[in-house]
């Protein structure tokens, strides 16, 4: 092959990724119950300035629990309550169609907890949630599969894990991590009497036929009478306590695949030892996002497991809950008046930039995506 014919065979090759753009979109449903009506607004957001873009006209929808999916190029939302499901295809902006072009009735006999789709895009599933009681709290889940040419939804009716009994600890929610791997799913201990705190268990998630395994424990904690959470990803674990107040507490990282552990104590950065009331992972488990109770602050530290450090960052933000872009370049934190936009840099820990959007009614639900545009 002569070298001018080589290149343009590299050109050729490389086309796709050199006009790909990458499109930020941030869902925002609301429900307005004056009207008593959900709606659903999309916005664009800048990743360099954190400024948001309304974009396309808000859609009336059925509902406030949201779900995004990305397959390849194709973008689609599934929005879900206890007894239906809607699919609505959306543009290359992330605008969703002002009428959903799938509706499914489950048909189940107890109500749907959490539909989650996993993020491969081969399949979803249905987590059912209900309380015998005279036996106690139980859960099924029910496996959908994925179209992968229209995202259209089909119920398998096959139950793919079930849970219980248990008399005193109920199965909460079902959700994934960056992956499609593993099914991960949450007990509650706080129904328990003498018993405080939580636990996240996981389904492997057979690639092929979407089956899952036997259910096996990730992390837990519970301490009654201290400040005491924890929090997950697909490689991390992570547990924070303070057993006698500020200035008392750890925060302990697991890397699971590689069998090391972070041990943070108030010597390497001053919020572990506080008072713990949310922790969270970025996507790629980077940073690890610390609630303080006492200054009301979310604070990051940076994981450098080389050296088995939590690096200080300049991260501080209010109270919020936290949601992320998923390819880590935007953190979204809401809280009870607005929600707060920030432009993230994940190899420090830092926010370069930021925006906000009030919030116009109490009842919110945030969902995000990144779409790739040629």
């Amino acid at each position: 092959m002569s070298k001018s014919l080589a290149a343009v065979v590299l050109v050729i090759a490389l086309s796709p990724i050199c006009f790909a753009r990458r499109v930020e979109v941030l869902y925002l449903e609301a429900y307005n119950y004056a009207s008593q009506q959900a709606l659903l607004y999309t916005y664009n957001v800048n990743p360099q300035t954190a400024a948001t873009l309304q974009v396309g006209p808000v859609v009336q929808v059925p509902t406030t629990s949201i779900d995004p999916l990305t397959i390849g190029s194709m973008h689609v939302l599934y929005l879900w309550n206890g007894t239906d499901l809607w699919k609505y295809n959306t543009n290359t902006q992330g605008v969703p169609q002002s009428q959903g072009s799938q509706h499914l009735t489950f048909g189940f006999p107890y109500p749907v907890i959490s539909f989650v789709a996993d993020p491969d895009g081969k399949f979803a599933y249905a987590g059912i949630g209900w309380r015998n009681n005279v036996y106690g709290n139980y859960a099924a889940v029910v496996l959908f599969t994925i179209d992968p040419s229209t995202g259209d939804l089909t119920n398998t009716r096959q139950v793919v894990a079930s849970y219980g009994p248990n008399y005193y600890i109920p199965v909460t929610k079902f959700l994934f991590g960056g992956s499609g791997r593993r099914l991960y799913f949450f007990e509650d201990y706080s129904p328990a009497p003498h018993s405080c705190g939580g636990e996240y268990n996981f389904y492997d998630v057979d690639q092929k036929t979407g089956a899952l395994g036997p259910g096996q424990p990730l992390v837990g904690w519970g301490y009654c009478g201290a400040y005491n959470t924890g929090t997950f990803s697909d490689s991390l674990t992570a547990v924070a306590n303070a057993p006698f107040g500020r200035g008392s507490g750890t925060l302990v990282l697991d890397g699971t695949f590689i069998g090391q552990t972070i041990t943070c104590t108030p010597s390497m950065l001053m919020f572990c030892g506080d008072e713990p009331w949310t922790l969270s992972f970025d996507p790629a488990s980077e940073n690890i996002f610390f609630g303080d109770v006492d200054t009301g602050l979310m604070s990051a530290g940076h994981i450098h497991f080389q050296d088995l450090q939590l690096l200080p960052t300049t991260f501080s933000i209010p109270m919020s809950d936290l949601f992320f872009s998923p390819d880590n370049k935007l953190i979204y934190g809401v809280t009870l008046n607005e929600i707060n936009i920030y432009a993230f840099d994940p190899n420090t820990g830092d926010i370069s930039a930021s925006s906000l959007l009030p919030r116009t009614t109490s009842d919110v639900n945030v969902a995000t995506a990144t779409l790739r545009v040629k």
